[in-house]
C-alpha cells in the first residue's frame, strides 16, 4: 500500500542529448512547459567558503534563475521548493526531505522525478552527480530518494529533476551540512579566555559508520553504555561496544580536527580552532578559547570538513540572526575576590550553646543572624566588586532571609565542614500564617524594587532547610551571572513529621509540583557539581507567559554535573532560553516525582539534554519529559502576504482554551500546518490581532516562506496543495536530547507543539515510550454562532536516531481514578510500544475542516486539517525486548532502520491471528508513510 512504500537504489544515466531551451524539446515531450516557464524560485547562494550550494532559510527572497551553476537550465525556474531534510544522512539510507510546491503546479509527469545527489568531497560540478529515483509522497509536501550505498559519506548537494528531460525542477539543498541553531559560552551569553564556547545544531561532524551498537554517540554516552551493559551482564554487548569504542576513538580524533571554528574579530584578525573530542557530536560542539585571546565580538563560520555555515541564529525579536561570539576579559563569576569577610570576625562563633554543663543532651542554636547580616552589609561596602562572605567550619543557625548584595559570594569551607541551618518563620507570636508568601531563603538585595542586575554566589556549604520553604535559593529575573557551586542543599518540608504530634499545616495544601528549592530566572546562571534533596521541585525556571515574558526567562544558563532527589520535578523548565543541562543524576523520592516538565507554558527551546541519568518518576502523568500542550495567538488561514514577504495579514481570529487571546507571541513561530507551504516554520518578531473574532490581524516574521503561502481567497486556493493553514503559537523546539538514561519512567514526548526537535542516542528501560503527539485541540473561546474554537500545536520536522530501549515492560500510566477495582492502568494507550506517532485527538483531524472553525471568513477557500504530526524521521533505533513502533495520523514520516527484538506480538496489541503480524504498526492515516529496512529479530 502507499502508506508501506520501499524505496530502491537505482542509477539513472542522465541523457546528453536534452537541449538548453526546455522550449526546444521534442514533440511529445513538452509536459508542463507552460507552467514551469512562468514560476518563481528562491534566490540559491553559496554556502561558506567550501561553494556548496544551498537554499537560504531563513533569509530567501524569489526571483527567476538564471544561471546554470547548480544544474538549473537556463531562462527555467523550478516547480518545487526544498526546504529541509531528516539530518545524519548516510549511504544506504533514504533521504526525505520537506517540498514545497509553486501556485499553479500540477503532478502531470511527477511520476519520473529524481534528485541529482552531488558529493561535495572533492567535486566543484556536476560531474560528481548520482541520479536516484526520487518519489512525490501522496500529500505532496514531501518528497524521498535512496542514497546509494556506493555514494561516499558526508555532504551531499541535492536537486531535483525530471528524469526524461534532466530539467531541474528545484533548488539545491544542502544535506549534513553545519546549521548553527544558538552558542552558548563559559560566561553564559558570552566567553571569556581559557574558557569555551558551545555550538548546538546538526551536521556538526560528518556523519560515522552506522555499523555498531552506538553509531554516533561520542564517548561519554559510550562508556555509559559500556557500564550498564556490564551491570545487566551481557558480555556480547560490552564486547561489541568496546570494539566500537576503539573504531570511534580513532574515528572522533579526526572529525574533531575536521570541526573547526573560524573566529574573525571587528579588527579583523582571525584564529581557528578545532573541537574538543570529549564533547563533539553531530549536535554538539565545544571549542576551547585560547588564554591570549582578545575580547572582542567575533564572526563565526563552523566547518564540518566538506561544508561551512556562518552564524546567524535566532536569540530575540531584538536579535533575529544574531552573527556574532562575544569574548569578554573574564568570567563575572569567576573573578577573585577582593575581599574575604569571615561571619566569625562579627561577633558570633555558630554552633551549640550548652545550656546546661551537667547535661550533655540539653543544648541551645546559637543564632548568628545579626553577625550574617553586619558582614553582608559590610561586603555590600564594596559593592558591585566581587567579595565573600565565608562561614567557617561548623554549624551557623540563621534567620533568612539572607540578601546578598551585587557581587558577593555565600561560602563555606566545604560541604562536608560547613552547614547552614535555616529556621521556619512562617508563624508569628505562636499564630501559624500561610507560608505560600515567605522569602526564599537566600537571595538578591533589589534596592528600593529596582529593575537592576545582580550577580552572587553561594558555593562550598551544606543547606538545611527542614520546614517549608517557598525556596532555598531565588535566582530572579534581574539576577546574572550567578553561580551555585558544590552545595549541598537538604530540603525536607517535613522533615520529623508523623501522623500525630509533628504534624505540618501545609500538608494538605500543598501537591509535588510544589516550591523549587532553586528558583531560575536569571541570564547567564551556573548551577554545578551540587547535591540537591527536594520536597518538591529541584530547580524550576517558572517563567510568566504574557506580554512581560521576556522579563521572566532563564537564559544562557548550565546546570551540570548535579545529584537531584526530587520528590516533584526534577527540573521545571517553563520558559527556558538557551540551558545546557548536562551531566546530572535525577532520582525520584516520591509517589509524585517527575522528569523534566514544560507544563506552565510559553517557551522550551534551545536547551540541550545531554549525558543525564533520569530515574524513578512515578507522579501526575509519569512523563519523563514533555512539552505538554500549549494553545496559539491565531489558527486559521492567510488572508494576503506583503511583497516583501515578512508581513503575513489574517483575519482577526483568535484561539480559545484560556491559551491563546492576550498572549504575546513575540519570538514565537508561525508554522504552516497544512497547505501550500506545509511544514515551514518561521519566528514572529512582531504582531497585532485588532480583534479576537471578526476583525483583522498581520504577523512580521523574520524572513519570507520559501515556498510562497497560498491565500485562502485567491482563485488558485483550490491548486496545487491548496489555502495556506497557519498556527502562529509560543516557540517550543530546537532542543536537544541525546545520550540521556531513562529508567523507571513514563513516555518521553513532544506533546503538543514540538517543533525541529532532536532525539538521539538515548537509553531506557521500563519506559513509557518515545513519542510524538501533535495535536489539534479544542478551546472554550466561542464565536458569536456558539460553536468552539479550535487551535493547533503540531509537531513538526523532529527526529528520534539511535536510540535504544533495554527493557520494554514497564508500569503503565494510569489515568484513570485509582479506586477503581480491578484496574490495570493505561497499556492501551499506546499498547505497549517503544516508539509512537500519537494520533491527534479532541477533535479528529484526520478529514476537510468545515469554514466554521474559523469564524466569520467569508468565500474561504478548501481548508484540509491533517497533518498535526509531519515531517518526522525515526531511524536506527533498537528495542531489546517487549516493544514495537506504532505510527498514528500522520503526514510524511520516515520508519527505517529499527530494529525489535524478542518481543512476543501480544506485548504489543497483537492477538490471535495477527500475533505474528510486523511490531511496526502503521495506521491507515498515516499518509505517505516510509516503511524500509526495519527488522524484527
Amino acid at each position: 500500500s502507499s502508506s508501506r512504500r520501499v524505496f530502491q537504489a537505482a542509477e539513472v544515466k542522465e541523457r546528453e542529448d536534452q537541449p538548453t531551451n526546455p522550449g526546444a524539446t521534442k514533440k511529445g515531450k513538452r509536459r508542463g512547459r507552460s507552467t514551469m516557464t512562468t514560476l518563481v524560485v528562491p534566490l540559491i547562494m553559496l554556502l561558506g567558503h567550501t561553494g556548496a550550494a544551498t537554499s537560504t532559510s531563513p533569509g530567501l527572497r524569489s526571483a527567476v534563475l538564471t544561471t546554470g551553476r547548480e544544474g538549473l537550465r537556463v531562462g527555467m525556474v523550478p516547480m518545487f521548493t526544498l526546504f529541509w531534510c531528516v539530518a545524519d544522512v548516510q549511504p544506504g539510507e533514504t533521504l526525505m526531505c520537506g517540498v514545497g510546491q509553486t501556485y499553479g503546479s500540477t503532478r502531470e509527469g511527477l511520476s519520473d522525478l529524481t534528485f541529482r545527489v552531488t558529493p561535495a568531497a572533492g567535486q566543484s560540478d556536476e560531474a560528481g552527480a548520482i541520479i536516484v529515483p526520487a518519489v512525490l509522497s501522496p500529500s505532496g509536501g514531501a518528497v524521498s530518494a535512496l542514497i546509494p550505498e556506493s555514494a561516499p559519506r558526508g555532504v551531499y548537494l541535492v536537486q531535483l529533476a525530471n528524469a526524461t528531460s534532466a530539467v531541474a525542477l528545484s533548488n539545491v539543498l544542502t544535506v549534513n551540512r553545519p546549521e548553527l541553531w544558538w552558542v552558548q559560552g563559559d560566561s553564559g551569553q558570552a566567553a571569556s579566555p581559557g574558557g569555551w564556547i558551545r555550538i548546538f545544531g546538526r551536521g556538526l561532524t560528518l556523519p560515522s559508520p552506522a555499523a555498531g551498537p552506538c553509531p554516533s554517540c561520542d564517548r561519554r554516552a559510550l562508556a555509559t553504555a559500556i557500564a550498564r551493559a556490564t551491570k545487566r551482564l551481557d558480555w556480547q554487548a560490552v564486547g561489541a561496544l568496546a570494539a566500537h569504542a576503539e573504531r570511534l576513538a580513532a574515528g572522533q580524533a579526526a572529525s574533531s580536527n575536521l570541526t573547526t571554528l573560524n573566529l574573525t574579530s571587528s579588527d579583523g584578525h582571525s584564529i581557528l580552532l578545532h573541537a574538543c573530542p570529549q564533547r563533539l557530536s553531530t549536535y554538539s560542539a565545544e571549542f576551547a578559547v585560547p588564554p591570549s585571546m582578545a575580547s572582542s565580538n567575533y564572526s563565526a563560520v563552523l566547518s564540518n570538513g566538506q561544508a561551512a555555515t556562518r552564524l546567524g541564529w535566532f536569540a530575540s525579536p531584538e536579535e533575529p540572526a544574531k552573527s556574532v561570539v562575544e569574548v569578554i576579559a573574564q568570567s563575572p563569576n569567576q573573578a577573585p575576590p577582593q575581599r574575604t569577610f569571615r561571619v566569625s570576625d562579627f561577633g558570633c562563633a555558630g554552633g551549640i550553646n550548652r545550656t546546661n554543663p551537667k547535661d550533655l543532651t540539653v543544648g541551645e542554636p546559637v543564632n548568628c543572624t545579626e553577625a550574617v547580616t553586619a558582614a553582608l552589609r559590610a561586603a555590600a561596602e564594596l559593592s558591585p566588586a566581587p567579595s565573600t562572605v565565608l562561614f567557617p567550619a561548623g554549624r551557623w543557625y540563621l534567620h533568612p532571609p539572607l540578601l546578598l548584595p551585587d557581587g558577593v559570594t555565600l561560602a563555606g569551607e566545604s560541604t562536608t565542614t560547613t552547614a547552614l541551618y535555616f529556621a521556619y518563620t512562617g508563624e508569628i507570636n505562636g499564630t501559624y500564617t500561610d507560608p505560600i508568601g515567605l522569602p526564599a531563603l537566600i537571595g538578591a538585595v533589589d534596592p528600593a524594587g529596582a529593575n537592576v542586575t545582580t550577580m552572587f554566589g553561594v558555593q562550598d556549604l551544606t543547606i538545611y532547610a527542614l520546614s517549608y520553604y517557598s525556596a532555598v535559593i531565588n535566582i530572579s529575573v534581574n539576577a546574572a551571572n550567578v553561580a551555585v557551586r558544590r552545595v549541598r542543599i537538604r530540603a525536607n518540608a517535613f522533615n520529623g513529621r508523623n501522623a500525630a504530634d509533628r504534624t505540618v499545616p501545609w500538608q494538605d495544601t500543598i501537591g509535588a509540583n510544589g516550591p523549587p528549592v532553586i528558583l531560575l530566572q536569571g541570564r547567564s546562571c551556573e548551577i554545578s557539581s551540587c547535591d540537591i534533596y527536594a520536597t518538591w521541585v529541584a530547580i524550576a525556571s517558572h517563567g510568566h507567559y504574557g506580554p512581560t515574558s521576556p522579563a521572566h526567562s532563564v537564559r544562557a544558563a548550565l546546570i551540570r554535573n548535579n545529584t537531584i532527589w526530587n520528590g516533584g520535578a526534577c527540573f521545571w523548565a517553563d520558559q527556558a532560553k538557551e540551558v545546557i543541562f548536562e551531566d546530572n543524576v535525577c532520582s525520584g523520592i516520591s509517589p509524585m516525582s517527575g522528569g523534566i516538565m514544560t507544563y506552565g507554558g510559553g517557551y522550551a527551546q534551545h536547551v540541550f539534554w545531554g549525558h543525564n541519568t533520569i530515574r524513578h518518576v512515578w507522579g501526575n502523568d509519569r512523563e519523563v519529559m514533555t512539552f505538554d500542550n500549549r494553545g496559539n495567538q491565531y489558527f486559521g488561514p492567510v488572508v494576503s502576504v506583503c511583497a516583501d514577504g515578512v508581513n503575513v495579514t489574517t483575519t482577526g481570529r483568535g484561539a480559545g482554551d484560556g491559551n491563546g487571546n492576550g498572549y504575546d507571541v513575540r519570538g514565537g513561530a508561525v508554522v504552516v500546518v497544512n497547505g501550500t507551504g506545509a511544514g515551514q516554520i518561521r519566528r514572529i518578531l512582531d504582531f497585532r490581532l485588532d480583534d479576537a473574532l471578526n476583525g483583522s490581524g498581520w504577523f512580521t516574521i523574520d524572513a519570507p516562506f520559501d515556498t510562497a503561502l497560498q491565500p485562502s481567497r485567491s482563485p488558485l486556493a483550490a491548486e496545487a496543495n491548496g489555502a495556506s493553514l497557519i498556527a502562529c503559537i509560543p516557540f517550543r523546539g530546537r532542543d536537544i536530547f541525546y545520550g540521556n538514561s531513562f529508567e523507571d519512567t513514563g513516555a518521553h514526548q513532544l506533546y503538543g507543539i514540538g517543533l525541529d526537535t532532536i532525539v538521539a542516542e538515548n537509553t531506557a528501560a521500563r519506559f513509557g515510550g518515545f513519542k510524538a503527539w501533535g495535536q489539534g485541540r479544542t478551546g472554550g473561546y466561542a464565536p458569536p454562532q456558539g460553536t468552539e474554537a479550535f487551535f493547533a500545536n503540531p509537531n513538526m520536522r523532529s527526529e528520534w536516531i539511535g536510540n535504544r530501549v533495554l527493557e520494554g515492560l514497564r508500569a503503565d500510566h494510569q489515568g484513570g481514578s485509582i479506586n477503581v477495582s480491578g484496574s490495570f492502568g493505561d497499556a492501551v494507550m499506546n499498547n505497549g510500544n517503544a516508539f509512537e506517532v500519537v494520533t491527534n485527538w479532541g477533535p479528529s483531524w484526520d478529514h476537510d475542516c468545515s469554514s466554521a472553525m474559523f469564524g466569520p471568513t467569508p468565500n474561504i477557500g478548501p481548508i484540509t486539517c491533517q497533518g498535526m504530526n509531519r515531517l518526522l524521521s525515526f531511524r536506527r533505533n533498537v528495542v531489546e525486548s517487549n516493544g514495537g513502533f506504532q505510527i498514528g495520523g500522520s503526514t510524511d514520516v520516515l520508519l527505517e532502520g529499527n530494529t525489535v527484538r524478542d518481543t512476543p506480538g501480544p506485548s504489543v496489541g497483537l492477538q490471535g491471528a495477527d500475533a505474528e503480524e510486523s511490531p511496526f504498526q502503521i495506521a491507515a492515516s498515516a499518509l505517505g508513510c516510509i516503511n524500509r529496512s526495519n527488522v524484527r529479530e
